[in-house]
Parts: C-alpha cells; sequence; structure tokens
C-alpha cells in the first residue's frame, strides 16, 4: 500500500489557483509532508500521526507564483507560516520514522505540483499568482494507487489540536 501524509487545501483555494491556470480543479492536488512509500498497511502510523498533530497548533499558508524542479515538474510556491509548516513536515516525518517507514532524508521544500513532463516553465498567469490565505487545520494519511492516473484516497484525517494565539 502506497502512501504518503499531506495537507489539502480548502477547495476555494484550489478553484482560485485552477481558475488562474484556466483548467479544472484537479482533486489530487496537496502539500506532501512526507512520502512513505509502500507499506503493509496505515495502522502502524495512525496513533504516532494522531500524537503530532494534537501538538501542532494550526497555520495559515497560501499559494503564491510558480517554480519547476530542473524544468520537470511544475509547482506552486507555498508563502505564509512556512516556517511551522516545515516543523509540521518534520516531526510527521518523525512520527512515521518511528512507526517503520524508510523516509528520505531530503530537505523539505513546501510547493504544490501542478505538473510532470519535461521542459516545463512558469507561465505568465502563475508566475504572478497570489492566492487566498487559508488555514491549516489538520492533514492526512493517503492511499495513493498508481496507474494511468494515479489515485489518492485519504485513509485518515488528523486535525491539529495546539491552539493559535494572535
Amino acid at each position: 500500500m502506497r502512501l504518503f501524509v499531506a495537507v489539502r487545501p480548502p477547495t476555494a483555494v484550489l478553484e482560485s489557483l485552477a481558475e488562474t491556470l484556466g483548467r479544472e480543479v484537479d482533486d489530487r492536488w496537496h502539500l506532501t509532508l512526507a512520502f512513505l512509500g509502500e507499506q503493509p498497511g496505515p495502522e502502524a502510523f495512525r496513533d504516532p500521526l494522531a500524537d503530532v498533530a494534537a501538538h501542532q497548533p494550526p497555520l495559515v499558508l497560501s499559494l503564491t507564483g510558480g517554480q519547476t524542479f530542473g524544468g520537470r515538474v511544475l509547482s506552486a510556491a507555498v508563502t505564509g507560516d512556512v516556517p511551522a509548516l516545515q516543523e509540521l513536515a518534520l516531526h510527521v516525518r518523525d512520527a512515521c520514522r518511528s512507526a517503520g517507514a524508510d523516509i528520505e532524508d531530503r530537505r523539505f521544500r513546501p510547493h504544490l505540483t501542478l505538473a510532470r513532463g519535461r521542459g516545463l516553465s512558469v507561465p505568465a498567469a502563475l508566475a504572478a499568482y497570489q492566492g487566498p490565505p487559508w488555514v491549516v487545520e489538520g492533514f492526512d494519511l493517503v492511499h495513493s494507487r498508481l496507474g494511468r492516473r494515479a489515485e489518492h484516497a485519504v485513509l485518515n484525517s488528523f486535525p491539529l489540536g495546539g491552539f493559535r494565539t494572535q
């Protein structure tokens, strides 16, 4: 079972991005916190992820502009409480490692992947894009089924339990 942990922006945020790009919302759009790869099942990750979520306060993010990774991945950049998002990703990855996942030890670069291919560049509309802010109130454990079009199924949702002070 191929698993990952992700933050999914609200529908209104994704609709704003899709409208800017002149395309339909892709229900698979998300911010990956940790890719767990093939696992026997989700059970080992539920309690450690629930513990991480319980201690993390909500955070505010926005999608803004675009970027490419090596001309092969086009993505929307993330702004807002990025340090808090990076900390969340670190705790999620540590929890998943403690539960048995062999997670690559590479730098977390928050982004929302829009396309994969060769020779991709950032369209002007995306370069100028500034999306609406949203409050991240939780994250999901997701099962990814590969095929002609990958399918994602949320197995568990983990609401953030901390509180936000203004």
